[in-house]
């Protein structure tokens, strides 16, 4: 008897083997088909609001300084105001960016916490903004006129008219307005601008709304910003754009705001242990903490 005869005699002698091999290889197959319909499932299921669970997030995430979370496709600027390339701030980011523009040209939404703001100075913000964006950084305009002057970038008449411009001063400060109007680099704003500026880093945003009149926020909950010389937290709500010198707000809390809280013309105080002719003030004169007038 030669080798190979042996070798096939001894496969013959042996048939439970083969059966054997057979039924695993059936039981692997049969596995590998239902992995394969699991697959097919989730894949029909995918990016359909993350019922299949690939979209959702199910532990927290704690965010150190230098890191940001990125939904969407977005391109780290370098910030005029730090005077380089922000690494240094914890960001989530929701919006697509585009390259020959500053941000998004859809609404981006940018959830902020500012580092080396420790103890009573801690920021956190959360803004939003929406297409026309553009920056530059050569902005001029002179002190108590209401034009800019744009050297390195031109626009279509009008196409700014509601939009926000912000200009920072040569100490860091930002000064925002409202554009009613412009020419291709020429920007008239609402108001007068407060300093000189010269060749000064530029944005140019639309503002966005919180809420619509079809989706209304049910309720609106604040805090307060400690404005007073008591150290109470007063300031709820700041209104309007620019340093906080020259905006209006609503403030709150207990006792007189006279000679306590200083504020702008127009603005309001809300007193929790007020009587019937001094629950509401209104700031009616002056820029100091007086001209507070009961009503």
């Amino acid at each position: 008897m030669n080798p190979t005869q042996k070798q096939t005699n001894s496969k013959e002698s042996n048939p439970e083997m083969d059966v054997k091999d057979l039924e695993s290889i059936k039981k692997a197959m049969q596995l590998m088909a239902d992995e394969i319909g699991k697959l097919k499932d989730i894949i029909k299921l995918h990016n359909h609001n993350g019922q299949d669970g690939t979209a959702i997030l199910n532990n927290s995430l704690d965010l150190k300084p230098s890191e940001l979370i990125q939904l969407g496709n977005f391109r780290l600027e370098e910030r005029s105001d730090i005077g380089g390339i922000d690494t240094q701030h914890g960001y989530l980011v929701v919006g697509k960016d585009k390259e020959d523009q500053i941000a998004s040209t859809n609404t981006q939404l940018d959830i902020e916490h500012r580092n080396y703001t420790n103890g009573s100075t801690n920021q956190s913000f959360i803004s939003a903004q929406r297409y026309p964006l553009f920056g530059g950084n050569h902005a001029s305009a002179s002190s108590g006129t209401s034009l800019v002057t744009i050297s390195d970038n031109k626009f279509k008449t009008d196409e700014l008219i509601g939009a926000q411009i912000v200009i920072l001063d040569s100490s860091g400060n930002s000064q925002s307005k409202y554009i009613v109007s412009n020419t291709s680099t020429k920007i008239t704003i609402q108001g007068t601008w407060s300093a000189t500026l010269s060749d000064r880093p530029w944005t140019v945003l639309m503002p966005v709304y919180l809420g619509s009149a079809t989706a209304p926020w049910r309720l609106l909950y604040a805090g307060g910003d400690s404005v007073a010389n008591d150290g109470n937290q007063r300031r709820a709500i700041r209104l309007g754009h620019g340093p906080t010198s020259e905006a209006q707000a609503i403030y709150f809390g207990s006792g007189s705001p006279e000679s306590v809280v200083t504020a702008v013309v127009g603005s309001m105080y809300l007193r929790s242990d007020g009587s019937t002719t001094t629950t509401l003030y209104v700031k009616t004169s002056g820029s100091s903490n007086t001209g507070w007038t009961p009503k």
